[in-house]
């Protein structure tokens, strides 16, 4: 992998659309969220901290996509899953 391919990943195009992506992402983060409070995490403090956690975590990696409006979104927990899937059908 280059150095500009390192900076801005290019992800496959899907043939789900953006929108729906960033939604199925947004509840996946909840779903965590969820989880944690079960498990008796702290609503202030705790849950606060992890959602603006994961969110900037993802919104730190800028993704070539070309079902996103401006062609350009950020990283999200499916992209991670495609990357995964790749490297392993790599052999690593």
């Amino acid at each position: 992998m280059t150095e500009s391919n390192r900076s801005n990943p290019k992800m496959s195009s899907s043939e789900v659309p953006w929108q729906e992506r960033f939604y199925d992402h947004n509840n996946k983060i909840e779903e965590y969220l969820q989880n944690c409070i079960f498990r008796g995490c702290s609503v202030d403090a705790t849950i606060y901290q992890r959602k603006v956690l994961l969110h900037s975590i993802f919104r730190r990696v800028p993704i070539a996509d070309a079902t996103h409006p401006t062609g350009m979104g950020h990283l999200l927990i499916w992209g991670i899953i495609y990357l995964a899937n790749r490297k392993q059908a790599r052999g690593y």
